[in-house]
């Protein structure tokens, strides 16, 4: 666990990861949001599904339904979690970005 002293609006956050693949097991590079929001921007790799990974980003949004609220989530490919790729996500004003190994693989409007 990495907790940061500071906030990122806008930048990049690289995970370099090496994920088993045993079901049952859930690796994620998670970024909340602070003031007490349950806003969060993640990647997140299910070790029982070694060719995928998720990028989610969940909004609390008090009209949507708990727990799965504002949540938009990806499937994206990937060769194989148990050998070591980046996983990035980067915050513009306009976008999120999600990339593996400097390869964007998905793009979210704000």
């Amino acid at each position: 666990t990495i907790n940061s002293t500071f906030s990122i609006f806008n930048g990049k956050v690289t995970f370099l990861v090496e994920a088993p693949t045993i079901s049952g097991v859930i690796v994620a590079g998670i970024l909340i949001g602070d003031s007490g929001s349950s806003d969060e921007i993640d990647v997140e790799l299910i070790c029982g599904d070694p060719d995928t990974w998720q990028t989610n980003l969940f909004v609390a949004d008090p009209r949507d339904s708990k727990p799965e609220y504002g949540v938009f989530s990806s499937k994206e490919a990937v060769d194989n979690i148990n050998d070591v790729h980046a996983y990035s996500i980067e915050m513009s004003p306009d976008a999120v970005h999600w990339s593996l190994d400097g390869h964007a693989v998905r793009t979210l409007k704000r």
